[in-house]
């Protein structure tokens, strides 16, 4: 316990801790060489050796963070002179407002993506990205992407704005409309400090034609084969329909890694956990992963009267029990974060 607490404190106040740990490792050296156990007495300096060398990089870090520290500190002074990032929340609120009318569904938004209700939120988001000072437009696959002006580093901050069926406003929408209303904001300010903001709506993430296609192309993962593959209810493929809409042939937006330093994106919560807690926010730490298993069950049809019990191979009754047993088993076996859904 003494030795742990030492190690704690050593990496605290190293200058303190250190001529402490010395003692430590000395005195069980010297206990394990006394009482012959050669080995422990090897393992102890060994661990004193590498505590030496982790002490000395920790140094060498110090040393090199130190100026690095300071320059923030000076540019995080200069900020607050010229006077910090001010978001409007009421205008923020009206965007999202306005954005929510394209599509409208009663209290919902029904908006998938490339119909025309969809295709004029776009041309009005991009509107807006550059009333926010951006220079907005939208891609070959039909993202809308804002980029900050004179800068070489940037956020890139968004989501997507189109919907599910008779789906939620701010699902997606909230993001992004958060996106330009910090690049706005951060414009309006004078900030020259510190990365710009780009912002991004994605398109078809809710898989209209091919889910997740903005992603896909940002990243460099969409071959033209999957344009042409990706189908429609109504029979045409997605480059054809991005060719009729006027968005096919152009270049996709795509990361950058010398330019783009992170990507950030909010999302509303979808489940109830905070809302049970009272809490307002919280921080991802996760991602779902879906698997998706289909078990078929046969049975065998007999007269429903005269056919006794043990004779009857009964399908629905398979099912049941094998859906009970699942149940046990995945409640013993998954975290708590591990969902299952059994249809």
């Amino acid at each position: 316990k003494h030795k742990l607490a030492m190690q704690r404190l050593l990496w605290k106040d190293l200058r303190l801790a250190l001529p402490l740990m010395a003692l430590l490792t000395l005195g069980e050296a010297a206990i394990a060489l006394v009482t012959g156990r050669l080995s422990q007495v090897r393992d102890v300096l060994g661990a004193w050796s590498w505590n030496l060398r982790r002490w000395g990089q920790i140094r060498a870090r110090r040393r090199h963070l130190r100026p690095l520290v300071r320059a923030r500190h000076r540019d995080v002074r200069a900020l607050q002179e010229r006077g910090s990032v001010r978001i409007e929340a009421d205008r923020l609120l009206a965007d999202l407002r306005a954005l929510a009318e394209f599509g409208r569904c009663g209290s919902g938004v029904h908006r998938p993506f490339l119909p025309p209700e969809d295709r004029e939120s776009r041309h009005w988001l991009v509107e807006r990205m550059r009333d926010a000072g951006l220079d907005a437009g939208i891609d070959g696959v039909g993202s809308v992407y804002g980029r900050c002006r004179g800068v070489e580093r940037a956020l890139l901050i968004g989501s997507h704005t189109d919907t599910v069926p008779n789906g939620g406003w701010l699902d997606g929408a909230m993001c992004v409309i958060y996106g330009l209303e910090i690049a706005r904001a951060r414009v309006e300010s004078g900030a020259s400090a510190g990365p710009g903001v780009d912002v991004i709506s994605f398109a078809d993430e809710e898989s209209a034609y091919l889910a997740m296609a903005g992603s896909r192309a940002i990243c460099g993962y969409l071959p033209e084969s999957d344009l042409e593959a990706a189908g429609h209810e109504d029979g045409r493929s997605l480059r054809e329909v991005l060719v009729a809409v006027g968005y096919g042939g152009r270049p996709y937006a795509s990361l950058d890694p010398e330019r783009h330093v992170a990507y950030l994106e909010a999302h509303i919560e979808q489940g109830p956990r905070l809302e049970a807690e009272g809490k307002r926010i919280g921080v991802v730490t996760g991602i779902v992963g879906i698997r998706r298993i289909q078990v078929t069950f046969s049975g065998q049809a007999d007269h429903a009267v005269t056919t006794a019990m043990d004779l009857r191979r009964d399908g629905g009754v398979a099912l049941i029990e094998f859906f009970h047993e699942l149940r046990l088993r995945l409640e013993d076996s998954l975290s708590d974060d591990g969902v299952w859904i059994l249809v």
